[in-house]
């Protein structure tokens, strides 16, 4: 007999793999006062301004109308007029560690279910669900840090 600790535990693993992420949406910044709360000095970005150029570097400084960036030891001012876009290069840490708890979580719970009523492994349960939810997120949070791609973070509104 399933006892209410272990139908307990089961729901909670169920509803923690089951449920969906809640992750603030983030807004591509349209001015430099939006972009404060999105970096802050030391960050690598990647800035194209008006002309088209393009160039990486840290950000030294940002104010309301202009930003400050270090690109190869010089100093570059730019105000928010030239700058068309900003980009930073971010990692899906977090996206690939929840992946792996749910796979990983998922497949350990349905072996632990499978298993109450005794199979070769014996009433294990919880362990498959702890163990291979484990497994799951160490595999998903070094997938996520490997995979690196570019997110916009301040677009210039388009004048008419």
């Amino acid at each position: 007999m399933v006892s209410a600790r272990m139908t307990f535990v089961a729901a909670l693993c169920v509803m923690s793999v089951a449920s969906p992420a809640i992750v603030g949406a983030q807004t591509v910044a349209t001015s430099f006062e939006q972009l404060r709360f999105n970096v802050r000095p030391g960050d690598t970005l990647h800035v194209k301004d008006a002309s088209g150029q393009e160039m990486t570097g840290k950000l030294v400084d940002l104010s309301q109308q202009s930003l400050a960036l270090a690109v190869h030891g010089v100093r570059r001012d730019l105000s928010e007029l030239e700058v068309v876009q900003i980009t930073r290069n971010g990692n899906h840490l977090k996206a690939g560690t929840l992946w792996g708890l749910g796979v990983g979580g998922g497949f350990g719970l349905a072996l632990d279910l499978s298993c109450l009523h005794g199979c070769f492994l014996g009433p294990q349960f919880p362990q498959g669900t702890l163990f291979f939810g484990g497994v799951g997120v160490a595999i998903g949070a070094a997938i996520g840090v490997a995979t690196r791609t570019p997110r916009v973070l301040y677009s210039r509104p388009i004048s008419h």
